[in-house]
Formats: structure tokens, sequence, C-alpha cells
């Protein structure tokens, strides 16, 4: 099936990847850039670019493509404006230029014509290809003012990553990166804005012959030789490209199987969850496929102090299905992440990390849980 638009006066001279907005309403300027470049639209029977000039007359066809949703992708909860959507690993956020490989971009636009969305929201985060976990969708109103609300460091977003070797201590990598390469980031001999810290807290230590009880075996099958682990979570505010990547191996603990950044264990991918997002009007958390319910208590039952401090436990490892003992696992973790105040202390190249506690900085309304 396709649709057909004969130019009139009134858009003679118009750019094309402007006139599709009448085609594509929901879309911003870049995803009708994109839909030209993965050939859905043709102008007088041929394939355009996005800059082509539409003179009076002239026949834009828009081919409607026909989209699976790709295996794990779904919609997890709606809470007004904001849109949680779970990305699976090893699949792109958005939808690569001149790329026919499936994105979570194009699975959001499936998902919300199969459940009457309208308009379709717009990803206002990017995980790496193989990172899996939570991504938000807000309409298009609602877009600059999450911007804002992340450059005041009002939002919070926490991973939990799998580290090569043993991480003694809580740890807040300050310093600033260049991402002019879209390949590697690298660090710089500078401390950058509160904004872009990581903080790095280890939940367990583990080792791949022996790892943590019913953490998933299959992580470890291409491991070469044991090594030791950390589970951890990292703490965010603004992220920039591969951040939680370059601060961990800059503590000579990188993400496993993450070799681009020097990590000693072979895996298939390595293995980063964007598990929680705190907003200042909500929060969500997802807990990672590969972290089972039965390891979820087996940290719990480690940690009775942050439990102590919420009023609630987990009784069994049945309690540990519920998503809401994950939130308050991850939020008995993230209460104490660095203050404006101690992350505006000078810094220097040789003191680019900080270790130890430190109050709580972004301050966040009661989950919904």
């Amino acid at each position: 099936m396709a649709s057909d638009c004969i130019v009139d006066k009134e858009h003679a001279g118009c750019r094309l990847d402007s006139f599709l907005a009448l085609f594509f309403p929901d879309f911003g300027l870049r995803a009708r850039r994109r839909a030209i470049l993965n050939g859905w639209v043709l102008v007088n029977g041929r394939l355009p670019k996005a800059s082509t000039k539409l003179a009076l007359g002239d026949v834009v066809r828009v081919c409607e493509q026909v989209y699976d949703v790709p295996l794990g992708v779904r919609l997890l909860a709606r809470r007004g404006d904001y849109f949680f959507f779970l990305k699976p690993p090893c699949l792109h956020t958005l939808s690569l230029a001149g790329s026919n490989e499936p994105s979570l971009a194009l699975a959001v636009t499936a998902l919300c014509a199969e459940q009457g969305i309208y308009p379709v929201p717009e990803l206002v985060q990017r995980l790496d290809f193989e990172t899996s976990g939570i991504v938000l969708g807000l309409e298009h109103s609602r877009v600059s003012a999450f911007r804002c609300a992340e450059d005041e460091g009002r939002v919070r977003k926490l991973y939990l990553a799998l580290l090569e070797g043993e991480l003694a201590r809580e740890c807040t990598v300050t310093a600033a990166l260049n991402t002019d390469s879209r390949r590697k980031t690298l660090l710089l001999p500078r401390a950058s804005s509160p904004e872009r810290h990581t903080n790095i807290r280890p939940l367990a230590h583990f080792s791949t012959d022996v790892p943590l009880e019913s953490l998933d075996p299959a992580l470890f099958n291409n491991a070469h030789s044991p090594l030791t682990l950390t589970l951890a979570l990292c703490t965010i505010a603004c992220g920039a490209r591969h951040q939680i990547r370059a601060h961990a191996a800059s503590l000579g603990h990188p993400l496993f199987g993450d070799t681009l950044y020097g990590a000693q264990g072979r895996s298939k991918r390595f293995y980063l969850h964007a598990a929680g997002l705190i907003l200042p009007e909500t929060s969500f958390f997802e807990r990672p496929e590969w972290l089972s319910p039965c390891s979820l208590w087996t940290l719990c039952s480690k940690t009775r102090d942050c439990w102590s401090a919420k009023k609630k436990r987990p009784h069994s490892v049945q309690d540990c299905t519920n998503s809401s003992v994950f939130c308050l696992f991850l939020l008995g973790y993230s209460e104490r992440t660095p203050s404006k105040a101690s992350t505006k202390e000078k810094s220097s190249s040789s003191s680019i990390v900080k270790a130890g506690r430190s109050r709580r900085v972004v301050p966040w309304v009661k989950p919904q849980i």
C-alpha cells in the first residue's frame, strides 16, 4: 500500500523533509529524514534526497511500511505524558541513516500504531547498541522541560553493570570526556561539570566460576579463565556517549566483555542495564533479565541496613519478582549520591576520582510503585 500526493501551489518550492510533515505529523525532522534515507519516499518514482525542492505537480509517494516489533521491545508503563519503553540488548535506539536495521524508534512507532497512541512519543534517551533497559518517551511539548531538568541536575539515571575485578569501595569519577569520535570516548585531564559525573557503587563481588546465586550462567560461557567481577550500581544525571563505560574503565574496572575499553574477559557483549529513572514528577524501575529474583534476594539479604531505613524488606524470593521491591532495592543503594557542594571541589588531573560516601544531591519525589 502507498499514499500519493500531488504538490500544489502552496507547497511548491518546499523542501521534501518539511513537506513530509503532512504525512508524518507526529515525526520530528530527524525522523522524516530517516524515512527518506530508508527509501520510504519517492518523488516522481525516484528516490530523492531530504533537501529536494518540490515543484508544482510533483507526485510524492509514501510507501506503507510493515514492521515487526523486535523480540523484547515493549511499553512497560505510561504515566501521563511519560512513556517507559524496554530496549533489549543488541538493538539500536534510533535508526541509522541509510540502514534498514531494526531499531527501538521504529518499534515504538509500530507499538503505538497497534495500541492507538497518537502522537508517537519522542525518545529522549539513547542507549548503546548492547545496553538494555528503560528508554523514556515524551510528547514533543515536554521534551524541552526534560532537557532543562537534566541540565539542572533534577534527573537521576540508575544503571546496573557487571565490572571486571573487585571494586573495593564507592567512587565518583569526575573526568571530562572527549566524545568527538563516535567509536570510542576518551578521558580528558580535567574535571567535568557535576551533571557529567558518574557515581559507581559496588553491590556484590563474585567469580565467573562460582557466580552470584542464580545469575544467568550463560553470561560466562565465553570466559577463558575465572575472573572476579563486581555487580555495581552506576548513577548519572545527564549522560554522554559511553560515559559509564569510559569512567568505569578509568578505575581499572571495565565492563565485563567490553573489549573496546580494555576488558580481559570474553563475552558476546557487555552487561549494562538502564534499571531506574528518577524524574521530578515520577520514576520507574525495571530489573535486568540477567539478574534473577533469586540473585536479588541474595543481595537484599546482605543489605539489611538500607532496607531497615525503608521499613520494608522482602521476606521471600517470590517478593523479589515484584517491581516495587526492585525499586526499593535500588533506592536503598542510591539515596546517597554526590552533592553539588562536594562535586564543586577543585579537582586536578591526578585526583579525578573521588572515593567515599557523600550526601544525596538530587531531590526526588516518592516513587510510584
